[in-house]
């Protein structure tokens, strides 16, 4: 099992614009072979965005990443986005 997490700071007012962008990347992401889950969660606290995406295998994760991207291809995430965090998860 292998797990993406990522964590967004909207800019302010690009609350809505971010999670959009994000879910547009889970759909495509749920539609990929080896996708278990990919999914949006708002911090009501801190107004973080986390996006969480369960695969099969790094290796599915990676060859879902082209088709992931083209999703949100168009999106400016200088605009939307302040501070962003990646995190890989291996099983063990």
């Amino acid at each position: 099992m292998y797990v993406s997490l990522s964590v967004m700071k909207p800019n302010p007012g690009q609350d809505a614009g971010t999670a959009d962008s994000m879910q547009r990347f889970a759909t495509a992401a749920r539609a990929q072979p080896g996708c278990v889950l990919c999914a949006t969660f708002r911090n009501e606290e801190s107004g973080d965005l986390y996006g969480l995406g369960v695969w099969e295998s790094e290796q599915a994760s990676a060859d879902a990443g082209a088709a992931c991207m083209s999703a949100v291809a168009d999106d400016d995430f200088d605009v939307l986005v302040a501070d962003m965090e990646n995190h890989r998860l291996i099983e063990l």
